[in-house]
């Protein structure tokens, strides 16, 4: 295959790496489909598109260099010669239908609950282990920067505002869904309540005036701490083909009026050298295989030295889970190491989260880097944080 193989021939050679280094790489659906591996599985999520010559099961090559036993040097050749090939390979149907859910207001409502799927009661746990998450990551990764942060599949921002925003000077918001993408304009903008859930209250008019005046004092200092913290957030949408990074101003009704979309994680790519830290949590589940590579090579350009890309994600014990309602996979732990490994990526931290209903699936935080930048700092070795060392 050469340099400018075809997106779904690059697709298909990505897929036979995975399939040939997992332990399990047969899964199932919530619709009750069961798939013998990843080239099953995506040739059945986009069977439709098989008669346009974009998926074809049939057609993968029995042998891939990249998942051949090699020797270092091969196998380095290899993984670069992979790389090159790499094109993004987007299949509409998938996103389309991950879009329609999450922009329907009867699936998600713009608020905490909603994006969290009904378990909003978790959200103060999950920002807790995330901040002591960041904390470790720092001792462990002590050259990362602190200027700007982005978050992918953000929601209403409930991340930015309750973690990503005490820890850097500024943070981009990256959303596909247009609704959710205005809701989390409003949700960090001044008066919002912000992930605290407080809020003034009714009060009485009776007591005394001193005390008043504390109140309203303290609900102006929470509105400067607000205003102050929207001047450090820029909300990314797409209009036509352009992007636009917009800073809403406080007190303005519609920051974006001529913009109608947002970004996509598989269409997202931010300039060379601008990160310091990419955070995606509970969204890289839906892009395929191809765009999460991409995606991972996109992030190693856009990083600063010292940056880092933070992913926290459900895992599943064993093979993958596709829920066929809003195009999403759970995935292994298994499979996000591979994935890592053949991005040219080496573990920096992992954490597992703690506090959670036992019903809920196990959920992994992973920091990770470009290899170089891990080889040119002999100090730090990926390390597997302590059990322990997370909860409220």
């Amino acid at each position: 295959m050469g340099g400018n193989a075809p997106p779904d021939a690059v697709s298909k050679e990505l897929v036979h790496a995975l399939n040939s280094k997992l332990c399990a790489p047969e899964g199932e659906s919530t619709a009750g489909d069961w798939y013998e591996d990843l080239h099953h599985l995506w040739a059945s999520q986009l069977s439709d598109q098989e008669e346009s010559g974009q998926v074809s099961a049939s057609s993968v090559p029995a042998v891939s260099s990249v998942g051949s036993a090699s020797t270092s040097r091969d196998t380095s050749r290899d993984r670069q010669t992979m790389l090159t090939r790499l094109r993004p390979f987007v299949q509409p149907k998938w996103y389309s239908k991950a879009l329609a859910y999450w922009d329907n207001e009867e699936n998600c409502p713009p608020t905490i609950d909603g994006v969290l799927g009904g378990f909003g009661h978790v959200s103060g746990v999950d920002l807790v282990a995330s901040r002591q998450f960041l904390s470790q990551l720092r001792l462990q990764n002590p050259q990362l920067g602190s200027q700007k942060a982005v978050e992918c599949g953000a929601g209403i921002g409930r991340v930015v505002k309750g973690l990503l925003l005490e820890h850097f000077e500024h943070v981009e918001l990256v959303e596909p869904s247009p609704r959710l993408l205005k809701a989390a304009e409003a949700y960090v903008a001044p008066g919002s309540g912000g992930g605290s859930g407080s809020g003034s209250g009714s009060g009485s008019k009776s007591g005394s005036g001193e005390a008043e005046k504390r109140r309203s004092g303290e609900a102006e200092k929470r509105r400067r701490r607000e205003a102050e913290a929207l001047s450090r957030v820029s909300f990314v949408w797409e209009s036509g083909n352009k992007k636009q990074e917009k800073v809403p101003e406080a007190g303005r009704d519609d920051p974006n009026p001529s913009c109608d979309d947002g970004i996509g994680m598989q269409e997202y790519s931010p300039p060379e050298r601008s990160l310091d830290l990419v955070w995606v949590q509970w969204a890289i589940g839906h892009l395929t295989d191809a765009d999460f590579f991409s995606f991972l090579r996109r992030c190693e350009r856009a990083l600063r030295p010292g940056g880092v890309v933070c992913l926290k994600e459900n895992c599943s014990a064993s093979g993958h889970l596709v829920d066929s309602e809003d195009s999403s996979i759970t995935r292994t732990k298994d499979y996000f190491q591979r994935v890592f490994e053949l991005a040219n990526m080496e573990l920096v931290l992992e954490m597992e989260q703690e506090h959670f209903p036992d019903d809920l699936y196990p959920v992994f935080m992973f920091a990770i880097r470009p290899k170089a930048a891990i080889e040119s700092d002999s100090r730090q070795e990926p390390v597997e944080a302590k059990e322990g060392t997370t909860g409220a």
